[in-house]
């Protein structure tokens, strides 16, 4: 059945009216993904070197294992700017002898065929053959790398669930950002480091292979959860009028200004219900975290005068 899905998305991307402008696309973006690919493999050649030189970390291993937290907190950020859910014309199927288990693990397994979900052996890989394996063993640099990569898929799986049932709404966002703000209100004001945490986590990884097998199976929950919401989303119209209410937003809070307020009010459910405004709002609330220190700048430019990047300093600051 997965060949017949394939075979019928190769026929609609190649029958379609603007195949040559959906090509011409496709291609501009695959020499872009190559380009990240390369620089992100040049990135894990030099990771070593970037904290053992740059850094004047003696522990290098030590000292990654406790910046992995924020690693994948940025990961799931960028993740959800720029993973697309696993969509599919799901209507023409439904009259037909079709299992709905089977079209379900067809969008999420097909939704793994992405260049973000081979990141972490792009940056890590290199590091883990090389720093991981020769204090701990070849075994214990695999066991690390695995467990690495069902974390990154677990957070692909924790987007896909996000988008599709909170994305659309204000809560999502709230979720959201109370989320993020209380892990950045945890290291603010000391309340414990998640460094520490995440280099507790991962050495213990390293030492015992049991923690491979507690990775695996919290990405299996995740898909398992991913699986459920779209076997029961199959049927738009099952959705009660509560639910479609329950997602409608309303800026009540803007009526008291009076016809000013009803526009405004407009612009932003206007700005919220598409996806590329949406993005750029939220990217927007994300650079104002940036502030005007100077030390981020220095730390860039100490990492990339290390790794030989820095026209890319330049470049982009």
């Amino acid at each position: 059945m997965s060949f017949t899905f394939l075979s019928h998305f190769y026929k609609q991307f190649t029958r379609s009216s603007s195949f040559g402008k959906e090509m011409a696309t496709k291609i501009f973006l695959g020499l872009i993904a190559l380009m990240v690919v390369v620089y992100s493999l040049a990135f894990g050649f030099a990771l070593e070197k970037i904290l053992a030189d740059g850094l004047k970390q003696s522990d290098t291993v030590g000292f990654l294992n406790g910046l992995l937290v924020y690693y994948f907190v940025f990961e799931f950020m960028m993740r959800y700017f720029l993973q697309s859910l696993p969509m599919m014309e799901v209507q023409p199927y439904l009259h037909l002898p079709v299992s709905k288990n089977k079209i379900a693990h067809f969008l999420l397994v097909r939704s793994l065929i992405s260049v973000a979900n081979i990141f972490v052996f792009l940056l890590f890989a290199p590091f883990a053959l090389g720093a991981v394996a020769k204090q701990f063993g070849t075994l214990a640099s695999y066991d690390w790398l695995l467990s690495l990569w069902l974390l990154s898929l677990t957070n692909h799986f924790a987007v896909v669930l996000f988008k599709k049932k909170l994305d659309d709404s204000v809560w999502g966002l709230l979720i959201l950002i109370a989320v993020f703000g209380g892990l950045g209100a945890v290291d603010y004001f000391n309340w414990f480091k998640l460094s520490d945490i995440s280099k507790l986590v991962f050495h213990a990884i390293i030492e015992t292979p049991m923690g491979v097998g507690g990775m695996l199976l919290l990405a299996l929950v995740m898909y398992a959860i991913d699986y459920r919401v779209y076997l029961h989303a199959f049927y738009p119209d099952e959705v009660s009028n509560k639910n479609v209410q329950r997602r409608q937003t309303d800026f009540g809070f803007l009526k008291h200004l009076g016809l000013t307020g009803e526009w405004m009010g407009v612009e932003l459910k206007l700005i919220l219900r598409n996806k590329r405004t949406k993005s750029i709002v939220f990217i927007s609330l994300f650079f104002l975290l940036y502030g005007n220190s100077p030390a981020p700048r220095q730390v860039l430019l100490q990492l990339t005068s290390v790794s030989g990047l820095n026209y890319f300093y330049d470049f982009f600051l």
